[in-house]
């Protein structure tokens, strides 16, 4: 699935923040049209309601809390301090227990709170974390139809971005964190390539140009020091340092915690970091000669056709197939294409619509 063993970090708030969008599931209607027709209680009071949302707002607010709190990653791009020297759990099983914790607040949240005694805005909310997990469950059907490394989503050159763009640092324990965290990357990684290789076992591997910008990003991130002996330093060798020395400048810690910090980050990445992407690059390179010669797309992976519709429900929250949807991209080209035509014909312009494109852009470089 898209949401696959590689978006873990994403995963641990899918169901939680399911705010953002979404609809009432059938399911979710159903259980309100048998409150409404059980027709013994009064309407609930405005007091009712107030306290009910409240109630329901609080238990949002703790399962958000509380899943927010499984991911060290997420953490870090609130901009919080928890875990900071951690890397989130990218295993199988991590997927599978957020799932089952994902299932249990559902459960407890049909078990808990009085849909007809919410506020409009907090049924809404309701319905989207039910439409939410609904569709992580229809997506976990497809758990090994999509890719862990290819050249788009580029899980692999996440962590050197994650240290040297996110991690903040103010203090020598936060490089301390620093360190921990290149030593959880490599795990990380070695995770990602089980999750790859499971997934190859299944027929689902990437085009086959996709295998050669891994390898490529992969030694790019390894080439230089502490590396090798030649050239410039990495990138992350680069950050390092660069992070200590700011910290020895500012008073932060003192040249025996800076040296202290600099032979073991080195450390950790040649006998930790390094040795994890040479391994992602030997499984690149055993596999890359399984690809087939000619890309193909999503139907040509095992239940392809199947996959292809649950990503677009996902992807649109809707139940259109996709001749409708291209049909609707057609009709939307169309309309737009007569309205610039109406546009042209107004200004007076006798060429074709591209001629008029032409001319607009030399109008405006010309103003």
């Amino acid at each position: 699935m898209q949401k696959n063993l590689i978006t873990l970090t994403a995963l641990a708030t899918l169901f939680v923040l399911a705010s953002c969008d979404g609809m009432r599931t059938p399911e979710a209607s159903q259980s309100a049209v048998e409150t409404g027709r059980a027709g013994v209680a009064a309407a609930p009071s405005a007091e009712d309601i107030a306290a009910e949302t409240e109630r329901l707002n609080a238990w949002f607010e703790e399962k958000y809390e509380a899943e927010v709190l499984e991911s060290p990653i997420q953490l870090t791009f609130l901009g919080r301090d928890e875990r900071q020297g951690e890397i989130d759990d990218f295993s199988e099983a991590a997927l599978d227990a957020a799932l089952e914790r994902s299932r249990a607040n559902v459960a407890e949240l049909q078990a808990n709170f009085d849909y007809d005694s919410l506020s409009t805005e907090a049924k809404t909310s309701y319905d989207l974390w039910m439409y939410q997990a609904e569709r992580g469950e229809a997506a976990d059907e497809f758990r090994y139809n999509a890719y862990v490394f290819d050249q788009m989503q580029a899980v692999h050159t996440f962590f050197p971005q994650l240290l040297i763009a996110f991690h903040k640092v103010i203090d020598g324990e936060d490089m301390d964190n620093y360190l921990l965290r290149i030593s959880g990357s490599a795990r990380a990684i070695d995770q990602l390539i089980e999750a790859s290789q499971k997934i190859a076992g299944e027929g689902v591997r990437p085009p086959y140009f996709a295998f050669d910008a891994v390898i490529e990003e992969a030694e790019k991130i390894i080439s230089g020091a502490p590396f090798d002996a030649t050239g410039e330093d990495s990138d992350i060798w680069a950050d390092a340092q660069t992070k200590i020395a700011n910290l020895l400048s500012q008073g932060a810690i003192d040249q025996t915690k800076a040296d202290q910090l600099t032979n073991d980050i080195r450390t950790a990445l040649v006998e930790e970091w390094q040795p994890a992407y040479e391994r992602l690059i030997a499984w690149q390179e055993e596999d890359k000669v399984n690809a087939a010669p000619e890309a193909s797309g999503v139907s040509a992976l095992p239940n392809g056709r199947a996959y292809y519709d649950e990503r677009l429900a996902n992807n649109t929250t809707t139940d259109l197939t996709a001749d409708e949807i291209h049909e609707i991209g057609l009709s939307e080209v169309a309309r737009l294409r007569a309205e610039m035509e109406s546009i042209k014909t107004d200004f007076g312009f006798e060429g074709s619509l591209q001629d008029f494109f032409v001319f607009q852009q030399e109008i405006s470089h010309v103003s």
